[in-house]
C-alpha cells in the first residue's frame, strides 16, 4: 500500500495491525458471530434492553468490520487500529456522501471490493 496515513503507519509500527494471510475460515467465522450478535440486539430490542442492544450491535459492527480488514490481509490488536485500517482500506478518499454510489470510482474501486467479499462469503 503505497500511500499509508500516518495513523495506519503508526499501528503497524507499535503492532497494532499486523500482515495476514486472509484465511476465509476465520473471515466466515467473525461474520457468523456477527450475525449472531445482531440476532441478540434485535431480541434484547423486543424485551425493552436497549441499553445491552446497543452493546449487542457495536459487536456485531465489530466483528463485520474485523471480517473486512482480515479479508484485506491485516489483524488488529486494538478498537482503535481495528477503526484506523477500516478507514485506510475502505473509504474512498475525495468522495463526498453522495459520490459513494454513483460514478467512476464506484465502479471501479467500491463496487468490486464489496461484491467480491459478498460473493466470497454467500455461503454463511
Amino acid at each position: 500500500m503505497p500511500d499509508q496515513s500516518p495513523d495506519f503507519r503508526k499501528c503497524i509500527e507499535r503492532g497494532g495491525l499486523s500482515r495476514v494471510d486472509g484465511d476465509p475460515q476465520i473471515v466466515a467465522k467473525e461474520i457468523l458471530v456477527a450475525r449472531q450478535d445482531l440476532s441478540e440486539a434485535e431480541a434484547s430490542i423486543k424485551r425493552g434492553s436497549f441499553k445491552w442492544a446497543t452493546v449487542q450491535a457495536y459487536y456485531a459492527m465489530f466483528h463485520i468490520a474485523r471480517a473486512l480488514v482480515y479479508q484485506s490481509g491485516y489483524r488488529e490488536k486494538s478498537h482503535r487500529c481495528l477503526a484506523i485500517a477500516l478507514r485506510e482500506l475502505y473509504v474512498q478518499p475525495k468522495v463526498g456522501h453522495y459520490g459513494v454510489f454513483n460514478g467512476r470510482r464506484f465502479r471501479e474501486e467500491i463496487y468490486p471490493r464489496v461484491r467480491d467479499f459478498i460473493l466470497a462469503n454467500d455461503q454463511l
